[in-house]
């Protein structure tokens, strides 16, 4: 005999912590300083200035991981980079898509996306238009 259903205002044990939505238009303003002891070439300092400019650099900055990002840029700069190395900082960075699940980071909607998708008709609402449009109300005594 199955037991009485759940009670919907219990707290869930297993509950998920809620996920963060970066800006899609990315980290505004000029890259920080690359941190004091980290010395980076022309294509690292290249690299670094991308970095800041993504959207995942919202998050970085808010957790402080300036020498993370650094020593990813100087890594990847390397004659001879360590590619595991280098994949585990891009999972810690969330610079790829499975990184970014992992860590719940989704991209929101570009505002002008955002726009476009509030002011849209729906293909059904188009199609019901239409069909209204094509309609016409036929007087049979004139037929």
């Amino acid at each position: 005999m199955p037991g009485p259903p759940p009670d919907p205002n219990a707290v869930r044990r297993n509950k998920k912590t809620p996920g963060v939505e970066l800006p899609a238009c990315g980290r505004q303003g000029d890259p920080p300083p690359v941190p004091k002891g980290i010395d980076l070439w022309p294509a690292g300092v290249e690299i670094w200035r991308e970095l800041w400019s993504l959207p995942q650099a919202v998050e970085w900055e808010r957790m402080h991981a300036h020498r993370v990002v650094a020593r990813y840029c100087s890594m990847s700069d390397s004659d001879e980079p360590d590619l595991a190395e280098l994949r585990q900082l891009e999972d810690r960075l969330g610079l790829n898509p499975k990184a970014m699940r992992a860590l719940m980071w989704t991209i929101g909607v570009p505002e002008s996306a955002e726009v476009a998708a509030q002011t849209a008709k729906s293909s059904r609402e188009r199609r019901l238009e239409r069909t209204r449009r094509g309609v016409r109300a036929v007087d049979p005594a004139s037929a």
